[in-house]
């Protein structure tokens, strides 16, 4: 298969994907539409506001898995060792995004993509999990606002974002990147004498008395 229809494929699927709306659903249930309702947005900060703490719980899970899962399949399954392992992760968790903030099938109204782009982040770099949490939830506990708890997750998660790619690259790929072949068994170069400007004069021997 060529690179550009990867591509492809990783778009419209992880455009599908993201389209998958946890709060639409579970309002469904509860015979609501949670987009006429609160702020409006299909995601977990207007599903805590309108439905509750269980009902917003399980749509930031619902959000957050429906990126992290097919990006790891993606990782270790799908595409492991594949030099193109990290370009065609990073292209199906933009478009996861784009899909759960603009759904196709819910007339491009839904949510802010918080909990999506944490399942990317984390994806890219499991270490970020953690933190991430801890930070979520004292903001929350001390300020009772998720929107602002979403907040100060993004800022976290951007912060380690291009760590978090650095890392991808290097278990997409385990020891694709070699050191640098110095001449003479990988013994540091010598220093040149003459300037490249002045190669063409000789060095002379000895100084002139």
């Amino acid at each position: 298969m060529s690179l550009a229809t990867e591509i492809i494929l990783c778009i419209v699927s992880g455009y599908l994907i993201g389209t998958f709306s946890t709060s639409y659903i579970i309002g469904k249930t509860n015979h609501l539409d949670i987009r006429d309702y609160g702020s409006g947005n299909a995601g977990t900060t207007n599903a805590f506001r309108v439905m509750g703490k269980k009902a917003g719980i399980i749509t930031f899970i619902g959000d957050f898995l429906k990126a992290f899962i097919p990006l790891m399949i993606m990782k270790y399954v799908l595409l492991r060792g594949a030099d193109e392992c990290c370009l065609l992760m990073l292209i199906f968790g933009i478009m996861c995004v784009i899909g759960h903030n603009y759904p196709v099938w819910l007339h491009f109204k839904g949510g802010k993509g918080i909990a999506a782009t944490g399942g990317v982040f984390v994806a890219f770099d499991p270490w970020i999990l953690i933190p991430g949490a801890i930070i979520f939830g004292g903001v929350i506990y001390l300020s009772k606002y998720v929107s602002l708890g979403s907040i100060c997750v993004s800022a976290q998660s951007f912060r380690h974002l291009f760590q978090g790619i650095a890392s991808a690259v290097h278990r997409c790929r385990p020891g694709r990147l070699q050191p640098f072949p110095f001449p003479e068994q990988n013994t540091p170069p010598r220093v040149q004498l003459k300037p490249p400007l002045f190669r063409h004069l000789p060095l002379q021997s000895k100084a002139r008395r």
